[in-house]
């Protein structure tokens, strides 16, 4: 598991549940960068699609780096 930590783009997801908003994390384990979102509940249907999202958001940028 700690070799995982040596690069870029392992990304740990988590639902946060608190005063009737559920929220969608990504947190990249070497860089600490978190990406968050909003979503209705905490199905995985609708927890995933703010989560591919937001991975996409994060792919294309690193893609397009050059």
């Amino acid at each position: 598991m700690y070799k995982d930590l040596a690069r870029l783009g392992n990304w740990e997801g988590d639902t946060v549940y608190r005063c009737n908003v559920h929220l969608v994390t990504l947190v990249d384990r070497k860089s600490r960068v978190t990406l968050t979102g909003k979503t209705d509940t905490k199905q995985a249907d609708a927890v995933a699609d703010p989560m591919i999202q937001r991975l996409k958001r994060v792919s294309s940028t690193n893609t397009n780096a050059g």
